[in-house]
């Protein structure tokens, strides 16, 4: 939101006047938790579908627009979330019967909220000093 609303600004109120809020935006972002998460997610689940192309999608997802679809079994027993009030995940589970019981994204690989808190005090200025840099 903080990006986006720097954005806004650039557009709204033009520069330099927005510079500010742009610096807003990059202390933000580099202040940020980040993580590795998704980016291994992608990475794990563009190799299985490449490694397990043949696997359908579960019949139980599958969309059935026509009677010959529904006839076949397309969509039997989908749960709409929002419908079942909003639950994680289903009993048939959501992924073709060769990836069954694969994980792809870890909630738990994320730095830590308050790392940034507890780490040393960092000046925020450049050009860094020549002797900082070993020059």
């Amino acid at each position: 939101a903080s990006v986006a609303a720097a954005d806004q600004a650039v557009d709204a109120i033009g520069m330099p006047e927005a510079g500010v809020c742009i610096a807003q935006a990059v202390v933000y972002l580099a202040l940020a938790p980040k993580s590795c998460a998704v980016y291994r997610a992608y990475n794990d689940a563009m190799k299985a579908c490449r490694e397990e192309a043949h696997a359908g999608v579960p019949m139980h997802i599958r969309n059935a627009p026509t009677k010959m679809m529904k006839g076949l079994g397309y969509s039997k027993g989908y749960k709409y979330n929002p419908s079942a009030g909003y639950s994680r995940g289903c009993e048939e589970g959501y992924l073709p019967a060769e990836l069954s019981g694969r994980t792809f994204f870890d909630p738990h690989d994320v730095e830590p909220a308050d790392s940034h808190a507890r780490a040393p005090a960092v000046p925020l200025r450049w050009p860094q000093p020549a002797e900082s840099l070993g020059v």
